[in-house]
């Protein structure tokens, strides 16, 4: 297989691995025309590329079109998208499976891709080797499954809209139930031993 040329070009195949890695969660989770409008007004579409989308019957087909559009139109086309969705913070869950999916596609690419990653040019050698120490540690302390700095500060927190759900506690008529009740020592005193 032939060396990819540009770094433009590497992007766009990780990107395009993403989108089809994630198909079936993103035709689950996204409605298409929540961001044909921004796509267009991005001139990541055109007309004829949102009237085919929108002429669809279901949204399932709509996102099915949607995505092999996405995946056509170029590098820049998938930052857009997520940009997208970053734009409401209503599906912020989906722009972090796919950033978590396109760093674990960077740092450990099948070898088929590696083996196509285009060789850096001098400039950008120089450029890895001087990175900030306080980013290295981060990154090494999290696994290099950090989220952005600049999509961290956008993110809801969790109850807000967009954000994963708080953890719903059980109810029960009695908080005791799972005390031993034959024991013969007070139940408050229980609780407050273990």
């Amino acid at each position: 297989m032939a060396r990819f040329s540009i770094k433009e070009e590497y992007e766009h195949f990780l990107h395009c691995e993403v989108i089809e890695n994630n198909f079936a969660f993103l035709c689950d989770n996204i409605n298409p025309s929540d961001h044909v409008d921004f796509l267009r007004s991005e001139r990541i579409f055109d007309q004829e590329t949102v009237e085919d989308i929108m002429s669809q019957t279901t949204t399932r087909q709509r996102c099915r079109t949607f995505l092999g559009y996405l995946k056509r139109r170029g590098h820049t086309a998938f930052q857009i998208f997520v940009k997208s969705l970053m734009k409401n913070r209503t599906q912020v869950f989906i722009v972090k499976r796919l950033n978590v999916a396109l760093e674990d596609l960077k740092n450990h690419p099948p070898v088929s891709i590696a083996e196509r990653k285009p060789r850096p040019s001098d400039d950008e050698i120089i450029s890895s080797r001087v990175l900030d120490e306080s980013d290295t540690q981060a990154n090494m302390k999290n696994n290099n499954r950090e989220i952005p700095k600049s999509i961290e500060k956008q993110l809801p927190i969790p109850g807000q809209p967009g954000a994963i759900p708080l953890p719903v506690r059980p109810t029960t008529q009695n908080n005791n139930e799972h005390l031993p009740s034959s024991s013969g020592k007070n139940p408050s005193l229980i609780a407050h031993q273990i």
